[in-house]
């Protein structure tokens, strides 16, 4: 007993102290001590053996050793012995034990389900509760622990202790059978060893633990397969108990536990059969306003269950009616409390709600512009590509918004993105930077000889959105710095790639990349490849299109690349000079056009 006393006392001060070699070392003598101290005569040194383990746990953090040492096999082959004070001990050695994956695996292998198994068949109401606090800890740490409780039949005894008279099991038995329905097969074996009874029973409970469980573990188990003969009977008791709709009131509640698992409760019927009754109970609102307790384990469910409502476009207005733009940017403002894992979130989700076209205005009815183009050089990859994905939404930004990102983000901002190994931020910054060019701002970014010659490095991109963007982007610069576009396309095959590219454009930006055209045509070292690359093909699709102002840009282009006589002949032999004609020719088209195309048509004969 004295020497229980003095290892459990320096266990006591091991688990205060963060372990380094010696500790490890120390701590391999303390396991040694303990076993030999559990495979004593004495019941008490067994017990303190027990409680010393429990509170060493915490820190044993090498799974080798303590597989080697024995200690956790010899500690469960005392529950042979059917001593109630050490059945008790060990249960809460085993629950301190398996609180994490590595020592739960130690504990698996040396036999830790069948001590669940009978603990729960003791008829002790403290061994049962014991027994199945250590069975939710292993069933919380993956499908692999689950399948091997499967296996021993664990959910016929789940339902069985969830009919218990004993509250505090009853209570624990529910929440480990939710914990249990996180696959098809436990949901059928739950409906075999009549679980929805036992869960129907425990809904009409006056106690919240239990009501709250029983409610945790029906939404868990009405995920059934489709082919699930109990389906039905399922679906309708979770519309007659009504528990969509308290899901959405625990999301109201100011109690953490009870919006954490409203939050939960949401995110399993956001994408499947009960989505839309979710919705008609004020799912959306509540999810919206949850976002305010800038807790952890409320955001991340609250979020990812937003982004599933999300895909559907009425559902996008009615999130941005509940105020989520301005939520959302307030907490990307918690700089010091937020996780990555959150910013991911709320970037994706703010890039959902801001439909095409209308970013800029969206962005700044919130005041949310200032704020995002701040981030755009955070210290954190995770907040820098998510504000970098929301800025890019749409195909244009007003000019206010361009030149507020062109102070807020030197060449070398964009460079960095632009090098970045994940494509998708390649495109976002591509995009993006486009359309700062676009607009007309970004000086910086247009005298920059580095950026326009990562653009035209990324123009052979194997992807073809980022070979896309690239020649957006360079399209835009030829406006202002024609000169440095042509010393990184002309002779070379990246010519060729920038005209492929821009056959795909829509009519908007096609437009553009015509004006940014029309002035690098004014350089003979362009002139002297780009009929030959495919210029032509991209004037012969925009004058198709028989619009005033995009044949305008056309018209210009055309006269622009008829330098020599050999010119206008390659022109007037081509579709454009095919296109020319018919239009010089129409009696139906637009006078205006008739008569600049029969202009065109005499300066490619030398009138």
């Amino acid at each position: 007993g004295g020497s229980a006393g003095a290892l459990s006392a320096e266990a006591t001060q091991a688990e205060r102290v963060p372990p380094t070699n010696v500790e490890a070392q120390r701590q391999h003598r303390v396991l040694a001590g303990l076993k030999d101290l559990l495979q004593a005569p004495y019941a008490q040194s067994k017990v303190k053996a027990l409680q010393a383990l429990a509170r060493l746990a915490p820190n044993l953090d090498n799974e080798e050793a303590i597989r080697g040492s024995g200690v956790v096999l010899a500690a469960i082959l005392l529950n042979q012995e059917g001593v109630l004070e050490v059945q008790e001990a060990l249960l809460v050695a085993l629950f301190a034990l398996c609180e994490r994956e590595s020592l739960a695996l130690v504990a698996m292998e040396a036999g830790v389900i069948p001590v669940c198994l009978a603990g729960m068949q003791s008829g002790n109401d403290i061994l049962m509760l014991n027994s199945l606090k250590v069975t939710n800890r292993l069933a919380e740490h993956s499908d692999a622990y689950r399948m091997e409780l499967r296996r021993a039949g664990v959910m016929d005894l789940l339902v069985r202790c969830s009919l218990s008279p004993n509250e505090y099991a009853k209570q624990q038995a529910l929440w480990t059978l939710g914990t249990m329905l996180q696959d098809g097969e436990s949901r059928v074996q739950c409906i075999a060893a009549n679980g929805l009874v036992a869960i129907e029973r425990a809904l009409h409970s006056n106690n919240p633990g239990i009501l709250l469980r029983s409610l945790v573990a029906l939404s868990m188990l009405a995920d059934l397969p489709e082919d699930a003969s109990e389906l039905a009977v399922v679906e309708n008791k979770v519309l007659e108990m009504g528990v969509v709709d308290r899901f959405v009131t625990f999301l109201k509640s100011k109690t953490p536990m009870l919006h954490q698992e409203g939050a939960r409760g949401i995110l399993r019927f956001a994408g499947g059969r009960f989505r839309q009754r979710a919705q008609d109970a004020g799912a959306i609102a509540a999810l919206v306003h949850a976002l305010t307790y800038k807790e952890y384990e409320t955001t991340i469910p609250s979020l990812d269950a937003l982004l599933l409502f999300a895909e559907d476009g009425r559902t996008r207005s009615r999130m941005r009616s509940s105020g989520a733009m301005n939520i959302l940017l307030a907490l990307l403002q918690n700089d010091d409390n937020i996780r990555d894992e959150e910013v991911l979130r709320i970037g994706k989700l703010l890039s959902v709600l801001l439909e095409n076209g209308e970013a800029a205005e969206q962005l700044e009815r919130c005041g949310g512009l200032p704020l995002l183009i701040g981030n755009m050089t955070h210290r954190s990859r995770v907040v820098r590509e998510s504000v970098l994905s929301v800025l890019a939404k749409g195909s244009t930004i007003n000019a206010d918004m361009a030149a507020s990102i062109s102070r807020a983000a030197t060449p070398s901002t964009f460079i960095s993105l632009l090098d970045s190994s994940y494509e998708d931020v390649q495109v976002d910054a591509l995009r993006l930077l486009a359309n700062v060019l676009g607009s007309g701002q970004g000086d910086g970014y247009w005298q920059d000889v580095d950026v326009i010659g990562r653009l035209a490095e990324l123009l052979d991109s194997e992807r073809e959105d980022v070979s896309y963007q690239s020649a957006r982007a360079l399209g835009n610069v030829s406006t202002n710095a024609p000169q440095l576009v042509t010393k990184f396309l002309a002779h070379n095959a990246r010519a060729t790639r920038f005209f492929t590219m821009m056959l795909s454009a829509n009519d908007e930006e096609l437009a553009a990349f015509l004006r940014g055209l029309s002035r690098l045509c004014s350089q003979r070292a362009f002139i002297e490849t780009a009929i030959g690359d495919g210029v032509l093909r991209v004037v012969d699709e925009a004058l198709k299109k028989r619009d005033l102002v995009m044949s305008s840009l056309c018209f210009r282009v055309i006269v622009s690349l008829a330098q020599s006589p050999e010119q206008r002949i390659q022109i007037l032999d081509s579709e454009v000079g095919a296109t020319l004609v018919a239009l010089a020719g129409s009696s139906q088209e637009d006078p205006r056009l008739v008569k600049a195309a029969a202009k065109v048509q005499d300066v490619l004969h030398g009138m």
